[in-house]
């Protein structure tokens, strides 16, 4: 009677230890299957990315004409000039006299 009950409980035990080790394969697939995914969207959001800098920088090299980004740095230089606290200045010409 207790060496049937003993392979029992070991019946019990090996049963027990599949259903065990079925579960952890589960587990593992799921997580193997979720970082897949994770990694796909991360991927996707990569190329999204890309290609919206991509059209944004082709739209800034067709928009910014020489004149506008020379606007532009005189607009910059002159928030630059606003911030400083310079009370006096003088703009003197260093490049000579052709204008350039």
């Amino acid at each position: 009677m207790a060496a049937e009950r003993e392979k029992y409980e070991n019946e019990l035990t090996i049963a027990y230890e599949a259903e065990k080790r079925k579960l952890h394969q589960v587990q593992y697939d799921t997580r193997k299957v979720e970082l897949q995914n994770q990694l796909e969207l991360d991927k996707l959001k990569k190329e999204q990315e890309f290609t919206q800098k991509v059209d944004q920088l082709k739209l800034k090299n067709d928009c910014y004409t020489k004149n506008v980004l020379k606007s532009m740095v005189l607009d910059t230089t002159k928030d630059i000039y606003k911030n400083l606290d310079i009370k006096d200045m003088k703009v003197v010409n260093m490049g000579g006299e052709n204008g350039n």
